[in-house]
């Protein structure tokens, strides 16, 4: 059917050949496999360069199918500014790009459709799209013009209503620009195709393009209209008392049937595309908006069957995803499922499709219980009896006496486990391709619990000492009862313990309502009416924990997070931090900056000799000695300026000087002069000169950092170079004399914070995200980024840190994967470092916490057996078998679904 383009080259300086030729070799393979099946899925590890084999595919159907009609890229809508950008890189790699044009980013469903109406000469062949770009409420003025216009018609009941639509158009579309008489008028007695002319006749600001996409308004039919037409009759002729009121009425009514025809309108779009790629498709698992975009139950006989937008429309599926399913195969047949959306040839084949679903999920079902008997066969050996074991390479050696009973018995359900686990492979395998990263066991280091801030502390929880032990005893004590006096339907999740273990600031702010970070509703005025009985427990809480930063900052767990940053950042790393709730993540930006403060000053104060003196008299030498280093008027700074030029030679000119004045302005931050120069009042230049050119973080310098850093800035497009720069240059610095807080950050103590500590979660603007995720993917600032899940999918951190904290866990293993992920890519900071990605979890110990952190766990293990798992454990790794589990063993129990076919390497243990 498709055949990977030959003039695709996927090699660069930043991919190894390996990877290259593994990217070449899956993009082949997945174009082979889409003539014979509806969709793939691949599951490679993250970090593994999915995007540009999905752009190779892309590029090859574009040109497979004569650039007829374009391939869509759905992404999130975080990562849809990203994708474009990629393709810039990712063209390099292509003898000439110059005959495949993609869109920008495509955010809303209009726009989307706008696209498709295109002519050849000016067709976008590859369409970036966000996920909830036809989910959204239709807002363009033009198509509720449009609607309004084919809901009046030729009906003689509603054409009475025509001098009021014209007369109230600028509010019914929600737009000023149609308080127009004439142009309305003209514009609803003429064929859409005409409108983009008649505006340019009337307007000063023209339009280049049609203002409503054909491929809709051919879509709309009658019935999609007799709801809209039922809410015109609401709309007010005449003039009166009430007429404001009656008018906004008769809105609300055509708003909500609008909503109505825009989405029975696209249910009846006649598209037929190539090829969809679903980037990050494990949001499809659950039946949910995102699914039903798919839906596809209307058989050729039934027209007016529904169907989702895009239902039918394209004729192969292909979905990308890290993390398939982790919760249980259900959801990675939940996933499959999703391929019936495409347009089929013959209900026979459909038909096919679903029955080896059925068969994949009674194969895996068998598979899991398998490999449960085997785990538990296993847990219950003797390692003193069955020490044999341990030098066991497969299930059939013969151990002879040296096994007891259970050792043989626990070989015997192995070989079963390996049998029917073999046999799922075989059914999976023609629909999945996954490749695991190496299995160095050194290439990721976990910490857990208390082991985050006391390395030796293995298989244990931060402990609640006697000070705070009261409060996380009340909380649990008012979630009992909460559960023991809540009303039909009310909440029975542990909302006050979920809570307090996060931080004594999510507790007092927003206990009541357990909202993550993604909910701006998450505060305490959405605080719902607790029973008497509770209300008791959550005063005497309030009483014990006074809102003091001070106190605040004692608590357990918070106060790991802060002592595990402010180490790494004293040695010199990032920190890549994690939390759920808003009011966690502003605390810990406070507090680690405060710790941060604290620590500046306390290293100014040994290395200058000025014990016993005030913070202030500290600030103040810092300033005079960075002054003193770097006045432009000296020969030594200007020898400064052109041996940082010299680094330089792969950017052009006006990047060279604007990276040069960026690293002058870091050099010279208190911040970088207390961490790494330990500056005292004599300091030269020449002083400062063997601080940057030595080893620094992981035996690399900040001169091969800024190199490094300048490299990868002379493969962007000089668009995107210049974003990069600009951001820097305007980027505030880690001074200790601290700038004021960003208001984008929403920072509730209204406080100034120290710019070397920011913070991006939901209220966090688009733009200002983006900002923040250039810089930290730099040498410079900001040190600690904390973040919430809006950061957890589909962005790059990884050039500059190799640090991650999970402050707050989750229930699923797939989020702290994609997590970690932002991390673990090519081209990572550890890479360079030659340093493993270093993952820290601190829980609780004793509390919801640890629980969760067990369970977490051990739903990693069923997700390692069936589709694959080169992570270590880790020295805080899982101790739930007494008699560990030779790799020998593991791996022939370990599916394996790359492209070569060969059993991967695994460190993982078993469920």
């Amino acid at each position: 059917m498709w055949k990977l383009s030959p003039d695709i080259d996927l090699s660069s300086e930043n991919i190894p050949a390996a990877d290259a030729e593994r990217q070449r070799r899956t993009a082949a393979e997945i174009l082979e496999r889409l003539a014979h099946r509806p969709g793939q899925v691949l599951a490679d590890e993250v970090g593994m360069g999915k995007t540009f084999v999905a752009l190779a595919i892309a590029a090859s159907v574009v040109r497979a199918t004569r650039y007829e009609q374009p391939v869509v890229v759905m992404v999130p809508s975080s990562v849809v500014d990203k994708w474009p950008r990629d393709w810039n890189s990712f063209a390099l790699g292509l003898s000439d790009a110059s005959d495949i044009k993609v869109s920008g980013a495509i955010r809303h469903g209009t726009d989307f459709l706008k696209l498709l109406d295109d002519p050849p000469d000016r067709r976008s062949h590859i369409i970036f799209l966000t996920h909830g770009a036809l989910t959204r409420t239709i807002n363009d003025p033009f198509v509720k013009l449009s609607l309004l216009k084919k809901a009046v018609g030729r009906r003689k009941d509603l054409q009475n209503r025509l001098p009021a639509i014209i007369r109230d158009a600028a509010t019914l579309v929600s737009d000023k620009r149609f308080n127009n008489t004439p142009l309305v008028t003209e514009l609803l007695n003429t064929h859409e195709r005409h409108w983009m002319k008649v505006w340019n006749n009337h307007s000063a600001v023209l339009l280049d393009d049609d203002p409503v996409p054909l491929v809709f308004a051919d879509a709309i039919d009658s019935k999609v209209l007799e709801p809209l037409r039922d809410a015109l009759v609401e709309l007010p002729i005449n003039r009166s008392s009430n007429f404001e009121k009656r008018l906004g009425s008769a809105k609300k009514a055509l708003a909500a049937a609008m909503r109505g025809a825009w989405e029975d309108g696209l249910r009846k779009l006649d598209l037929t595309l190539p090829l969809l790629i679903l980037d990050e498709a494990h949001h499809v698992k659950n039946d949910n908006t995102m699914a039903a975009l798919f839906a596809n139950d209307a058989a050729d006989t039934d027209l007016e069957a529904l169907r989702g937008p895009l239902g039918g429309i394209f004729e192969r599926m292909l979905f990308l995803t890290a993390t398939p399913f982790q919760l249980g195969h259900h959801e990675l047949l939940s996933v499959l499922g999703r391929f019936t959306g495409v347009r089929w040839e013959s209900a026979e084949d459909r038909a096919a499709f679903e029955a080896s679903l059925d068969d994949i999920g009674t194969a895996l079902d068998t598979a899991q219980a398998a490999a449960a008997t085997f785990q538990k066969r296993w847990s219950a050996l003797d390692p003193r009896e069955d020490a044999a074991l341990s030098r066991a390479t497969n299930f059939e050696e013969p151990l002879g006496d040296e096994l007891s009973a259970a050792g043989r018995a626990a070989l015997h359900e192995g070989r079963v486990a390996q049998s029917v686990i073999g046999e799922a492979e075989r059914k999976l395998r023609p629909w999945i391709i996954r490749h695991l990263k190496t299995s160095d066991t050194e290439r990721r280091q976990y910490r857990a619990g208390a082991a985050v801030v006391s390395p030796g502390a293995v298989d244990r929880g931060l402990p609640v000492d006697d000070d705070a032990a009261l409060p996380f005893l009340l909380a649990g004590r008012a979630d009992a009862v909460s559960r023991l006096t809540k009303t039909e339907g009310g909440a029975t999740r542990s909302l006050f313990s979920y809570g307090i273990a996060s931080s004594y600031e999510t507790y007092l702010r927003t206990r009541a309502t357990g909202q993550s970070d993604l909910d701006d509703a998450a505060d305490a005025s959405t605080q719902r009416v607790e029973s008497p009985e509770v209300q008791w427990y959550l005063d005497r809480i309030a009483q014990y924990l006074p809102d003091d930063p001070e106190k605040l900052a004692a608590h357990p767990k918070i106060a790991a997070t802060v002592k595990r940053t402010v180490q790494l950042w004293s040695a010199g790393h990032k920190v890549l931090i994690f939390c759920f709730y808003q009011e966690t993540g502003r605390a810990l930006r406070l507090h680690i900056a405060r710790a941060l403060e604290r620590r500046t000053l306390d290293l100014a104060r040994v290395s200058m000799s000025m014990d016993g003196q005030s913070d202030n008299d500290v600030k103040v030498a810092l300033d005079r000695l960075s002054d003193r280093l770097f006045r432009s008027d000296t020969s030594s700074f200007r020898r400064l300026r052109a041996e940082i030029e010299s680094w330089l030679p792969a950017l052009d000119k006006t990047s060279r000087e604007l990276l040069v004045d960026i690293v002058i302005r870091f050099l010279r931050t208190q911040s970088f002069l207390v961490r790494f120069a330990a500056p005292n009042a004599g300091m030269t230049v020449d002083d400062l000169w063997s601080v940057v050119d030595s080893a620094s973080p992981g035996s690399v310098s900040l001169k091969s950092r800024v190199i490094s850093f300048a490299t990868f800035l002379s493969r962007r497009t000089a668009e995107d170079r210049g974003r990069i720069l600009d951001v820097l240059a305007t980027a505030k610095t880690g001074d200790i004399t601290i700038d004021d807080f960003d208001p984008a950050e929403n920072s509730s103590q209204h406080v100034s914070i120290a710019p070397n500590v920011r913070l991006a979660n939901g209220q966090v603007g688009r733009e200002t995200r983006q900002k923040l995720m250039a810089s930290f993917n730099s040498p410079f600032f900001p040190d600690v980024l904390v973040a919430s899940s809006i950061m957890a999918e589909g962005v790059d951190l990884h050039t500059a840190c190799r640090h991650v904290i999970h402050h707050d866990l989750d229930w699923n293993p797939a989020t702290l994967e994609q997590r970690t992920g932002r991390l673990d890519r090519l081209g990572s900071a550890a890479i360079l470092e030659k340093q493993p990605i270093a993952v820290d979890e601190p829980y609780l110990g004793g509390t919801h916490d640890e629980k969760m952190y067990r369970v977490v766990k051990a739903r990693e293990r069923w997700f390692g057996v069936v589709m694959g798992d080169s992570r270590t454990v880790g020295a805080a790794g899982d101790q739930s078998l007494d008699l560990p589990l030779p790799h020998s063993l593991a791996r022939l129990l370990t599916m394996d679904f790359s492209t070569s076919g060969q059993p991967p390497a695994s460190t993982h243990s078993l469920p």
